[in-house]
Protein backbone atom coordinates (compact mmCIF):
# COMPACT_ATOMS: atom_id res chain seq x y z
CA UNK A 1 0.00 0.00 0.00
CA UNK A 2 2.87 2.47 0.42
CA UNK A 3 3.89 1.70 -3.04
CA UNK A 4 0.57 2.66 -4.30
CA UNK A 5 0.33 5.91 -2.15
CA UNK A 6 4.00 6.82 -3.66
CA UNK A 7 2.15 6.02 -7.37
CA UNK A 8 -1.18 7.95 -6.58
CA UNK A 9 1.30 11.32 -5.53
CA UNK A 10 3.26 10.47 -8.42
CA UNK A 11 -0.28 10.87 -10.42
CA UNK A 12 -1.17 14.42 -8.35
CA UNK A 13 1.73 16.09 -9.09
CA UNK A 14 2.77 15.88 -5.37
CA UNK A 15 5.51 15.16 -3.17
CA UNK A 16 6.28 11.91 -1.89
CA UNK A 17 6.75 11.18 2.34
CA UNK A 18 10.46 11.57 3.32
CA UNK A 19 9.97 9.37 6.61
CA UNK A 20 8.86 9.62 10.13
CA UNK A 21 10.26 12.33 11.07
CA UNK A 22 12.05 16.02 9.76
CA UNK A 23 12.17 19.41 10.31
CA UNK A 24 9.41 20.44 12.51
CA UNK A 25 7.16 17.16 11.57
CA UNK A 26 6.21 14.29 13.41
CA UNK A 27 4.30 10.84 12.66
CA UNK A 28 2.74 8.29 15.90
CA UNK A 29 4.27 5.11 15.33
CA UNK A 30 1.73 3.61 17.58
CA UNK A 31 -1.77 3.74 18.91
CA UNK A 32 -3.92 5.90 16.83
CA UNK A 33 -2.50 7.79 13.44
CA UNK A 34 -1.66 11.38 13.88
CA UNK A 35 1.03 13.64 12.63
CA UNK A 36 2.01 16.74 14.41
CA UNK A 37 3.61 20.14 12.81
CA UNK A 38 5.56 23.31 14.38
CA UNK A 39 6.40 26.06 13.97
CA UNK A 40 9.46 27.84 14.76
CA UNK A 41 8.11 29.22 18.24
CA UNK A 42 7.47 25.76 19.33
CA UNK A 43 2.90 26.30 18.35
CA UNK A 44 1.52 22.88 17.16
CA UNK A 45 -1.15 21.30 15.06
CA UNK A 46 -1.80 18.08 15.18
CA UNK A 47 -4.00 16.02 13.05
CA UNK A 48 -5.21 12.34 13.67
CA UNK A 49 -7.37 9.84 12.19
CA UNK A 50 -10.10 9.07 14.02
CA UNK A 51 -11.27 6.01 14.59
CA UNK A 52 -7.72 4.29 13.86
CA UNK A 53 -5.74 1.80 15.83
CA UNK A 54 -3.02 -0.40 15.35
CA UNK A 55 -0.66 1.92 14.03
CA UNK A 56 3.07 0.38 13.12
CA UNK A 57 5.61 1.20 10.99
CA UNK A 58 5.90 0.17 7.47
CA UNK A 59 8.85 1.05 4.89
CA UNK A 60 9.71 4.08 7.33
CA UNK A 61 6.00 5.15 7.31
CA UNK A 62 3.40 4.55 10.12
CA UNK A 63 0.35 2.53 8.73
CA UNK A 64 -3.02 2.00 10.42
CA UNK A 65 -6.19 0.65 9.91
CA UNK A 66 -9.99 2.86 9.80
CA UNK A 67 -12.88 1.26 8.80
CA UNK A 68 -12.04 -0.89 5.99
CA UNK A 69 -9.21 1.18 4.65
CA UNK A 70 -5.77 2.29 5.81
CA UNK A 71 -4.26 5.44 6.66
CA UNK A 72 -0.52 6.30 5.73
CA UNK A 73 1.22 9.22 7.85
CA UNK A 74 4.71 10.73 6.55
CA UNK A 75 6.28 13.45 7.11
CA UNK A 76 7.01 15.96 4.45
CA UNK A 77 9.30 18.92 3.58
CA UNK A 78 10.22 21.24 6.31
CA UNK A 79 7.20 21.38 8.89
CA UNK A 80 4.83 19.04 6.66
CA UNK A 81 3.14 15.86 7.15
CA UNK A 82 0.18 13.86 5.29
CA UNK A 83 -2.20 11.39 6.20
CA UNK A 84 -3.07 9.53 3.03
CA UNK A 85 -5.85 7.32 2.75
CA UNK A 86 -5.17 4.22 1.24
CA UNK A 87 -8.73 2.69 -0.04
CA UNK A 88 -8.73 -1.16 -0.86
CA UNK A 89 -12.43 -1.96 -2.34
CA UNK A 90 -16.14 -0.45 -3.17
CA UNK A 91 -16.96 -1.78 0.67
CA UNK A 92 -14.52 1.05 2.07
CA UNK A 93 -16.33 4.06 3.60
CA UNK A 94 -16.78 7.42 1.27
CA UNK A 95 -15.80 9.77 4.19
CA UNK A 96 -13.31 10.17 6.53
CA UNK A 97 -13.05 12.43 9.54
CA UNK A 98 -9.54 13.96 11.00
CA UNK A 99 -9.62 15.74 14.56
CA UNK A 100 -7.86 18.59 13.37
CA UNK A 101 -6.12 20.31 16.89
CA UNK A 102 -4.89 24.41 16.49
CA UNK A 103 -3.10 26.40 19.56
CA UNK A 104 -5.77 28.79 21.35
CA UNK A 105 -5.74 31.85 19.09
CA UNK A 106 -5.62 29.90 15.82
CA UNK A 107 -9.13 29.37 13.51
CA UNK A 108 -10.19 27.04 10.39
CA UNK A 109 -11.88 27.76 7.54
CA UNK A 110 -12.38 26.20 3.59
CA UNK A 111 -10.73 28.93 1.64
CA UNK A 112 -12.28 29.26 -2.17
CA UNK A 113 -9.39 27.00 -3.40
CA UNK A 114 -10.53 24.47 -1.06
CA UNK A 115 -7.45 24.72 1.30
CA UNK A 116 -8.16 24.62 4.57
CA UNK A 117 -6.94 26.77 5.96
CA UNK A 118 -5.55 27.83 10.07
CA UNK A 119 -5.58 31.36 10.48
CA UNK A 120 -5.90 34.34 13.02
CA UNK A 121 -6.79 37.82 13.23
CA UNK A 122 -5.76 40.64 15.18
CA UNK A 123 -7.35 44.18 14.91
CA UNK A 124 -9.13 43.13 11.64
CA UNK A 125 -5.49 41.61 10.41
CA UNK A 126 -5.84 38.29 8.61
CA UNK A 127 -2.90 35.75 8.98
CA UNK A 128 -2.70 32.55 7.36
CA UNK A 129 0.01 30.35 8.82
CA UNK A 130 -0.81 26.97 7.80
CA UNK A 131 -3.05 24.89 6.01
CA UNK A 132 -4.04 21.40 4.65
CA UNK A 133 -3.66 21.10 1.07
CA UNK A 134 -6.82 21.70 -0.90
CA UNK A 135 -7.82 17.50 -1.49
CA UNK A 136 -6.58 15.37 -4.26
CA UNK A 137 -7.59 11.71 -5.07
CA UNK A 138 -6.13 9.47 -7.48
CA UNK A 139 -7.32 5.64 -8.97
CA UNK A 140 -5.14 2.94 -9.48
CA UNK A 141 -5.28 4.16 -13.14
CA UNK A 142 -3.67 8.03 -12.06
CA UNK A 143 -7.34 9.49 -12.87
CA UNK A 144 -9.19 12.15 -10.40
CA UNK A 145 -11.51 10.60 -8.23
CA UNK A 146 -13.90 13.59 -6.59
CA UNK A 147 -13.12 14.94 -3.69
CA UNK A 148 -13.86 17.65 -1.09
CA UNK A 149 -12.83 18.86 3.00
CA UNK A 150 -15.99 20.16 4.97
CA UNK A 151 -14.80 21.70 8.37
CA UNK A 152 -17.25 21.75 11.55
CA UNK A 153 -15.30 23.10 14.80
CA UNK A 154 -12.12 20.83 14.92
CA UNK A 155 -13.21 17.99 12.94
CA UNK A 156 -12.06 17.45 9.43
CA UNK A 157 -14.09 15.36 6.98
CA UNK A 158 -12.74 14.17 3.48
CA UNK A 159 -15.56 13.00 1.09
CA UNK A 160 -13.95 10.72 -1.40
CA UNK A 161 -16.72 9.54 -4.20
CA UNK A 162 -15.76 6.29 -5.32
CA UNK A 163 -17.80 3.55 -6.44
CA UNK A 164 -18.01 0.09 -8.05
CA UNK A 165 -16.50 1.42 -11.51
CA UNK A 166 -13.36 3.05 -9.93
CA UNK A 167 -10.14 1.51 -10.69
CA UNK A 168 -8.86 0.46 -7.03
CA UNK A 169 -6.94 1.51 -4.65
CA UNK A 170 -8.30 4.98 -4.36
CA UNK A 171 -5.48 7.35 -2.49
CA UNK A 172 -6.38 10.36 -0.84
CA UNK A 173 -4.43 12.86 0.64
CA UNK A 174 -4.88 15.53 3.35
CA UNK A 175 -1.20 17.06 3.66
CA UNK A 176 -0.66 19.80 6.71
CA UNK A 177 2.13 22.41 6.58
CA UNK A 178 2.37 24.43 9.42
CA UNK A 179 4.65 27.52 10.19
CA UNK A 180 6.52 27.34 7.15
CA UNK A 181 4.82 29.92 5.08
CA UNK A 182 2.84 32.47 6.77
CA UNK A 183 0.42 35.03 4.79
CA UNK A 184 -0.06 38.12 5.90
CA UNK A 185 -3.18 40.19 3.71
CA UNK A 186 -2.93 44.07 4.44
CA UNK A 187 -4.91 46.78 3.14
CA UNK A 188 -2.60 49.27 2.01
CA UNK A 189 -3.62 51.90 4.97
CA UNK A 190 -2.54 49.18 7.53
CA UNK A 191 0.51 48.50 5.80
CA UNK A 192 1.23 52.30 6.08
CA UNK A 193 0.16 52.39 9.92
CA UNK A 194 2.56 49.73 10.43
CA UNK A 195 5.69 50.92 8.39
CA UNK A 196 5.06 54.01 10.51
CA UNK A 197 4.74 52.59 13.98
CA UNK A 198 7.46 50.11 13.47
CA UNK A 199 10.14 52.85 12.06
CA UNK A 200 8.89 55.78 14.74
CA UNK A 201 9.56 52.88 17.58
CA UNK A 202 13.37 52.01 15.44
CA UNK A 203 14.44 55.64 15.71
CA UNK A 204 13.86 55.56 19.01
CA UNK A 205 16.25 52.99 19.85
CA UNK A 206 14.48 50.20 20.08
CA UNK A 207 14.92 46.61 18.66
CA UNK A 208 11.96 45.89 16.54
CA UNK A 209 11.46 42.45 17.38
CA UNK A 210 9.27 40.29 19.80
CA UNK A 211 10.60 42.18 22.99
CA UNK A 212 7.35 43.67 25.58
CA UNK A 213 9.71 46.94 25.25
CA UNK A 214 9.12 46.86 21.26
CA UNK A 215 5.19 45.79 21.80
CA UNK A 216 5.07 48.50 24.69
CA UNK A 217 6.51 51.23 22.66
CA UNK A 218 4.59 50.05 19.46
CA UNK A 219 0.69 51.11 21.40
CA UNK A 220 1.97 54.40 22.25
CA UNK A 221 1.30 55.48 18.33
CA UNK A 222 -1.98 55.27 18.56
CA UNK A 223 -4.30 53.53 16.21
CA UNK A 224 -1.66 52.51 13.87
CA UNK A 225 0.48 50.99 16.97
CA UNK A 226 -2.33 49.06 18.01
CA UNK A 227 -2.68 47.44 14.60
CA UNK A 228 1.10 46.86 14.53
CA UNK A 229 1.14 45.19 17.85
CA UNK A 230 -1.63 43.09 17.50
CA UNK A 231 0.44 41.75 14.20
CA UNK A 232 3.32 41.47 16.46
CA UNK A 233 1.51 39.60 18.82
CA UNK A 234 0.33 36.88 16.31
CA UNK A 235 3.47 36.86 14.17
CA UNK A 236 6.03 36.30 17.89
CA UNK A 237 3.46 33.93 19.27
CA UNK A 238 3.20 31.62 15.95
CA UNK A 239 5.89 32.59 13.62
CA UNK A 240 8.43 34.01 15.73
CA UNK A 241 11.05 36.86 16.09
CA UNK A 242 12.11 36.47 12.54
CA UNK A 243 8.60 36.75 10.71
CA UNK A 244 8.60 40.00 12.45
CA UNK A 245 11.63 40.63 10.93
CA UNK A 246 11.22 40.01 7.39
CA UNK A 247 7.79 42.20 7.55
CA UNK A 248 9.58 45.26 8.78
CA UNK A 249 12.11 44.26 6.07
CA UNK A 250 9.52 44.04 3.21
CA UNK A 251 7.13 47.03 4.74
CA UNK A 252 10.29 49.19 4.40
CA UNK A 253 10.58 48.39 0.50
CA UNK A 254 6.96 48.60 -1.12
CA UNK A 255 5.47 51.15 -1.66
CA UNK A 256 1.07 50.84 -0.65
CA UNK A 257 -1.84 51.98 -2.60
CA UNK A 258 -3.85 52.90 0.85
CA UNK A 259 -7.22 51.07 -1.21
CA UNK A 260 -5.57 48.33 -2.35
CA UNK A 261 -5.47 44.86 -0.47
CA UNK A 262 -1.30 43.22 -0.58
CA UNK A 263 -0.62 39.96 0.35
CA UNK A 264 2.86 38.63 1.60
CA UNK A 265 4.11 34.99 1.95
CA UNK A 266 6.62 36.16 5.23
CA UNK A 267 9.22 33.93 5.28
CA UNK A 268 9.70 34.17 1.43
CA UNK A 269 12.44 36.72 0.90
CA UNK A 270 12.14 36.33 -2.47
CA UNK A 271 8.98 38.41 -2.96
CA UNK A 272 7.74 41.56 -1.84
CA UNK A 273 3.96 42.75 -1.17
CA UNK A 274 1.85 42.02 -3.81
CA UNK A 275 -2.20 42.77 -5.35
CA UNK A 276 -4.51 40.11 -3.80
CA UNK A 277 -8.44 40.72 -4.60
CA UNK A 278 -9.92 43.09 -2.28
CA UNK A 279 -11.87 40.35 -0.78
CA UNK A 280 -8.87 38.76 1.06
CA UNK A 281 -8.63 42.12 3.44
CA UNK A 282 -12.29 42.01 3.88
Amino acid sequence: MVASVDQAADAAGQQRGIGLETSGASVTKTGAASVSVSSETGATVTLTADGTSGTRVVDDTAVADVAGATIVSEAMAQDSARQAISIPDASAPTSYTFTLDVPEGLSTRVAADGDVEIFGVAEGVDIVFGSIAAPWAKDANGANVPTSFQVNGNTLTQTVEHNGGTAYPVTADPKLTFGTSVYLNLWGSEANAIAYAFNAVAIGGVFVGCSSVFRTALKAFGPAGRIADGVVGLLCTFGGATAVALLWDALNTTNFNPNACYQKDIFDSSTGFYFVPNTNCE
